[in-house]
């Protein structure tokens, strides 16, 4: 779809321009934090303006409202959609004609219509609600769990709105009981420092790794607070970054994953960088207790990350900062890579970049022959839909993936980008599942042989009571002795 023809508003009005940058996922970075970070690495001056990266080229802002996973929609105040981003069809299994030719409420869970229409008319009326979360049916008819953020435009009688698949997310949270234990056991023996901070910025759970850190205990740090962990500088940088995160998940806004650059401050006086992949902490209500995050020590790769800031300033702002694992390659070998890749696949993207590095070996055995498949098609200018793919990592562990790509001008040279999710996530919450319910099945058959087994040695005990002439012990019809 021409993402130009999308409905816009004065420009007082900042609803399309949140849509627009919803559009673009991985454009999602915080600006002020990126140039307080930039400021205290030292990245140099900024560019000249108005002359961009002749490497880089200026994106076309349809790919990635193409290739966004959350679903984009502008519904009309009768209940119809009017206008849908193709996500809607790789999530849900309909067609974008089957949903835009049927009313919403057709689509979405018997026991959450009322609940869903009630939180519409709210936004329709102007007032802030919370998320909106509820069953959607898929082609199978099936049904998946979609989290919305609703923006009503009065004037036009129009609803603006985000849904996100967090099915995955649901199954964890009633898996949850059950997988406490193994999270608990992942803390304690990441070498990642692993911690949680509530709503007025008080640790209320850092990970033993933190010592080998930065030389404090865990419990020193819940004891003294964030201010120890950081310099000054950076202690202003996470606390305003706190105090937005706040104001943005109180208005009802989704709040997406966010990295942080910070330098931290150790127990002897010397310094270390880190990086810091923060997401709001919900109760089962959807309530907001605080922040989780991961700090990961970085100090060996700050030099590096600084050169490639300064020289690919703008594609980072839009790879470097994605959730997702972002891919370019030219001539059958890859030319970008960024960090999320090097995290999730083990390769150092030295490796990566190599002449001698095989594209192949990303692929699990089963799928080598789909990604050459897939690169020959897409060499040849077809356009291809988003695909599973079986990827492999150094280690030979294997990620399930969904892999959308284009075709792109890189200078002079013809280029493949590809943007990977993981959902590796997913089908482990779907294995759990299964494996739960099968020891339910067994523990459930395990009971009934037992009850049929006492039964039959209570009948044998009274059967030998009656040949000595002496009264049953048990009577077998009452259930009880």
């Amino acid at each position: 779809r021409d993402l130009h023809s999308f409905p816009t508003r004065r420009s007082s009005d900042l609803i399309c321009v949140q849509l627009l940058l919803i559009f673009m996922q991985i454009y999602i970075y915080r600006q002020n934090v990126m140039m307080s970070n930039q400021s205290e690495l030292g990245s140099g001056s900024e560019p000249e303006p108005g002359k961009s990266n002749p490497h880089f080229p200026e994106p076309d802002l349809n790919v990635f409202f193409h290739m966004a996973p959350d679903l984009l929609c502008v519904a009309s105040a009768d209940g119809y959609f009017k206008k849908l981003n193709p996500a809607w069809e790789s999530v849900l299994g309909f067609s974008l004609e089957e949903l835009l030719d049927r009313p919403l409420i057709e689509f979405i869970h018997p026991d959450d219509v009322a609940e869903m229409m009630k939180e519409f008319d709210t936004r329709v009326k102007g007032q802030e609600t919370k998320f909106i979360i509820n069953r959607h049916r898929c082609k199978n008819e099936s049904y998946k769990w979609l989290e919305w953020q609703v923006k009503a435009n009065s004037e036009k009688s129009e609803l603006y709105a985000i849904a996100r698949d967090v099915t995955a997310r649901k199954i964890a949270e009633l898996a949850q009981a059950e997988t406490e234990e193994k999270y608990r056991l992942l803390a304690l023996n990441t070498s990642d420092v692993i911690w949680t901070i509530n709503m007025e910025g008080k640790i209320t759970y850092m990970s033993p790794a933190v010592e080998k850190l930065l030389g404090y205990s865990s419990e020193e740090l819940i004891q003294s607070g964030i201010a120890r962990i950081f310099t000054p500088a950076t202690t202003t940088i996470a606390m305003t970054t706190l105090a937005e995160s706040i104001k943005t998940l109180q208005s009802g806004e989704i709040l997406p994953t966010q990295t942080l650059i910070l330098e931290h401050l150790c127990k002897g006086g010397a310094t270390v960088w880190a990086e810091m992949t923060v997401n709001p902490l919900f109760n089962g209500n959807h309530d907001i207790l605080g922040f989780v995050g991961v700090t990961r020590d970085i100090t060996e790769q700050r030099h590096v990350a600084e050169q490639l800031r300064q020289s690919e300033k703008i594609f980072r702002s839009l790879a470097e900062y994605s959730p997702n694992m972002i891919m370019i390659l030219i001539k059958n070998r890859i030319y970008y890579a960024n960090e999320v890749c090097e995290k999730k696949l083990g390769y150092p993207k030295e490796q990566l970049y190599s002449p001698e590095f095989n594209i192949q070996d990303l692929a699990s055995l089963e799928h080598k022959e789909l990604l050459i498949e897939k690169i020959v098609r897409l060499k040849s200018g077809t356009e291809l839909e988003p695909f599973e793919f079986f990827m492999q990592s150094k280690e030979g562990r294997k990620l399930y993936t969904m892999v959308s790509t284009n075709n792109i001008q890189i200078g002079k040279e013809n280029a493949i980008l590809g943007v990977i999710l993981d959902i590796s996530e997913q089908r482990w919450a779907e294995e759990i599942l299964k494996r739960k319910a099968m020891q339910f099945d067994n523990f459930s058959k395990l009971m009934v042989d037992r009850e049929l087994k006492m039964v039959e040695l209570k009948k044998e005990v009274n059967h030998l009571l009656e040949k000595m002439g002496d009264k049953t012990k048990y009577d077998l019809y009452a259930g009880s002795e």
